[in-house]
């Protein structure tokens, strides 16, 4: 019987059912693949630091090193499993050549080393995850530039010597896990034994990479403050195993965090919808209802009735949508197989998406039981006497047709019957608000961290050219003439040096961790500071966002750091943010010293008709040790991979929305007609023609779209603008600002919604011309 009742409810409501198919479908879809993503980037960078056997430690230096030194320190430390020193070849980018590019690797932001394969831990792997082993004549080539340029194995990658060119064959892609992300502006390049040492002996720069190994992960933060007690090398950055799984997690965390967004906001829709079904269902059945409970079958069974068609269409459409969300989770992870190896297979990343999407039914069978509360305040005698329940709410009688002077009666009649009956058109403003939401958000976070005024979350200002000085043999000097040099160059209109040393600064339990603190006049090309403002004064100090979170610092407050052995208090200045170095950085106006800076960077813009491209090809001649950038192409380069999967998100987004929005019009025009049937008869009779109508029921769609577009656009550039910010404040940013594009934000993307809803709506009410004004009465 229960077959039998399913069955006829069907076929009276195909396009309802079908419809509301659809959207847990794309609900459930959604929010596993969101869930896949997210357990398989854990589950792959998880691997691949086991394969690779990560560090827990990394302390970078450039200069002179005593590996004696180390070693002492390593054996009589407890806390130390094992360690390494590994020295790394640096390498000029102006001198690399990769594949057939004629072009060497000039304009990169990239600092480039050449290591060979290491022998206890901290492992490069090839693209089956296991340690890369490379003969003499060939190497391994970060999977980075495999990306970047399309490079296969067989390919050469060209060193250019002053004794002539070292010529390598690609036998492998490497991953690094250290190194992997596109974010990291370091690669290392794998090369045989015999191959390095020859390159050492012709070679003049190197870094050091210190790595350790704990035998208690949680014993970090106090080996660290041990390392730096102990004197030991420390010029160049400090990094540790959360700080990689971190970055590693970035390009594709943001995404997925994305898709998990617009899943949640399509569940909230399937609520609505599957509400506004409900309501209509039971105002139809109305008077069945009142049978039913007049013949004494019992309100419970008369629930379980409705409530079944849903439990077994949303179990079908969620176990759908989480078969399918693998297939549409593996369309978002080819970078991140690229970058992290095959996806998992285990039990996790099958139970993860299951479990949420057994979540999401679960709401919405509750969502239903709360609608069916309706069916306790049908009255069996009320039913059967009246047969309707009457429309949701009050209906609210403000204008008058015969008071109308300013527009046409259908214009008139279409805007009164949403002010009139405005709670049954509550929820297609919502939907339409929803859609807007969803398209624009995926577009204006592309465009934001696709725009150049994103470099300002990477914690520096805005100028045209950079050179970076690294810690090598001479720095000071070349450092000096490279200043002299720009002062009197005539084609620059503004420059700004700036150095970064390591200093001890001391927490809120009162140990003394490293901080990395830029030096110099921020005013030139200055940031933009969340709270504050940039140091003025050498006791005034800037921290970026996660260090004034960690050591829970605010504008004003005071940070004792050492400054030439002296413990110095400094006062907040500002707050600013920054994602790069794992976000922990500092500005301060502290006098240099030599002999603790890190490196050195020079920003300069050029005088109006000066070409860029020139001008750094000219630099790079003339610093061939310096690394100098076009902030244009900086974060391409170093955000690239990002920024291409956000375009795919944004592509999904405007498509879902659509999808969403002609559904929804489609399924309450439906309604509607139905519904309004006996009214439209009696329009026609009284002489309203079918296009008369047709017209009413455009200016309702039209005008509620409008309405929501705006709603929808607004909420996207202020509630929108706080979810990203939420969801990167913990790689630095804190506060991000959308960079919005009028005419694809305000225009292009309403644009496609207005089409695809209209659209909607004029073949949702074409079927109204079929029916006759008889026929329609008698329904």
């Amino acid at each position: 019987m229960l077959y039998k009742i399913l069955k006829k409810d069907f076929e009276r409501k195909k396009g309802i059912t079908i419809a509301l198919f659809l959207f847990i479908l794309l609900s459930s879809i959604l929010i596993a693949s969101g869930t896949y993503m997210i357990t398989v980037m854990m589950g792959s960078i998880d691997n691949m630091f086991e394969a690779s056997k990560i560090p827990d430690y990394v302390q970078m230096h450039s200069g002179n090193l005593d590996e004696k030194e180390i070693e002492r320190f390593s054996l009589s430390n407890p806390l130390v499993e094992d360690w390494q020193v590994v020295k790394m070849i640096s390498v000029d980018p102006g001198n690399l050549y990769l594949g057939n590019n004629p072009t060497a690797e000039i304009n990169s932001v990239m600092d480039i080393s050449f290591v060979e394969q290491n022998e206890t831990f901290d492992f490069l792997l090839n693209m089956e995850n296991k340690p890369v082993s490379v003969k003499k004549g060939q190497i391994g080539v970060p999977v980075y530039y495999l990306q970047k340029y399309n490079l296969k194995k067989g390919d050469t990658v060209r060193l250019k010597l002053d004794e002539g060119i070292a010529e390598f064959i690609i036998s492998d892609f490497v991953r690094d896990a250290q190194m992997n992300p596109t974010v990291v502006s370091s690669k290392r390049f794998v090369i045989n034994q015999e191959d390095y040492s020859i390159l050492t002996d012709f070679s003049e720069n190197f870094e050091y990479s210190i790595n350790f190994l704990l035998k208690e992960a949680g014993k970090l933060s106090q080996f660290s403050n041990e390392y730096q007690a102990a004197g030991l090398p420390a010029k160049g950055p400090t990094l540790d195993a959360g700080t990689f799984k971190l970055l590693n997690a970035l390009t594709d965390g943001i995404v997925a965090a994305v898709i998990i967004l617009i899943s949640l906001l399509l569940v909230a829709i399937s609520v609505l919808c599957l509400r506004f079904t409900f309501l209509a269902s039971i105002e139809e059945d109305y008077g069945e209802i009142g049978v039913m409970k007049a013949i004494g079958i019992r309100q419970q069974d008369i629930k379980a009735i409705y409530l079944m068609k849903y439990v077994i269409m949303g179990a079908a459409a969620s176990l759908a949508g989480y078969l399918l969300s693998f297939w549409v989770g593996r369309l978002f992870t080819s970078n991140m197989v690229l970058y992290l190896g095959t996806p998992l297979t285990g039990p996790a990343v099958y139970l993860m998406p299951f479990i949420t999407t057994g979540i999401m039914y679960l709401f919405l069978i509750l969502s239903c039981m709360a609608v069916l509360k309706q069916l306790n305040k049908i009255s069996a005698f009320e039913a059967l006497r009246s047969g309707r329940m009457g429309d949701i709410g009050k209906q609210l009688r403000i204008f008058h047709l015969d008071k109308r002077t300013y527009m046409s009666p259908d214009v008139f009649m279409g805007l009164n019957d949403i002010i009139c009956r405005f709670p049954v058109h509550t929820m297609l403003l919502f939907i339409f608000t929803l859609s807007a939401f969803i398209m624009i958000i995926p577009v204006n976070l592309y465009n934001t961290i696709g725009s150049d005024e994103f470099i300002t979350y990477m914690g520096i200002g805005r100028s045209e050219i950079r050179m970076d000085l690294q810690q090598s043999e001479g720095m000071e000097e070349r450092y000096a003439s490279m200043i002299e040099s720009i002062k009197k160059d005539p084609q620059v209109s503004l420059y700004s040096p700036t150095f970064t040393c390591k200093y001890k600064v001391k927490n809120e339990e009162g140990l003394w961790e490293n901080l990395n603190v830029e030096t110099g006049d921020f005013n030139i090309f200055p940031l933009e500071y969340m709270t504050g403002k940039t140091p003025s004064r050498e006791n005034e100090i800037a921290l970026s966002y996660l260090v004034s979170d960690n050591f829970k610092k605010d504008v004003g407050d005071q940070i004792t750091l050492i400054v030439d052995g002296v413990e110095t208090p400094f006062t907040v200045s500002g707050i600013y943010q920054d994602i790069t170095n794992g976000g922990q950085t500092a500005k301060a106006m502290i006098p240099i010293d030599s002999d603790t800076v890190l490196w050195y960077v020079i920003s300069l813009n050029l005088k109006d008709g000066v070409d860029r491209a020139a001008k750094i090809k000219e630099l790079t001649t003339q610093f061939p040790a310096t690394k100098i950038t076009n902030i244009d192409q900086y974060l391409n380069q170093t955000l690239g991979s990002t920024i291409k999967q956000l375009e795919m998100a944004k592509i999904l987004a405007v498509v879902l929305a659509g999808t969403v929005a002609a559904l929804i019009t489609s399924l309450f025009l439906k309604m509607q007609i139905a519904k309004e049937s006996s009214q439209i008869a009696i329009m026609k009779s009284l002489g309203f023609s079918v296009g008369n109508i047709r017209t009413q029921y455009l200016v309702r769609i039209g005008s509620l779209l409008l309405a929501g577009v705006v709603i929808g656009t607004l909420a996207a550039n202020t509630l929108g603008q706080e979810l990203v910010s939420g969801l990167a404040a913990s790689y630095g940013a804190c506060e991000i600002q959308f960079v919005i594009r009028p005419l694809e934000a305000f225009f292009l993307s309403p644009a496609i919604l207005f089409a695809v809803v209209l659209v909607t709506t004029v073949l949702s009410i074409i079927p109204m011309n079929k029916a006759s004004i008889t026929e329609m009465i008698v329904e």
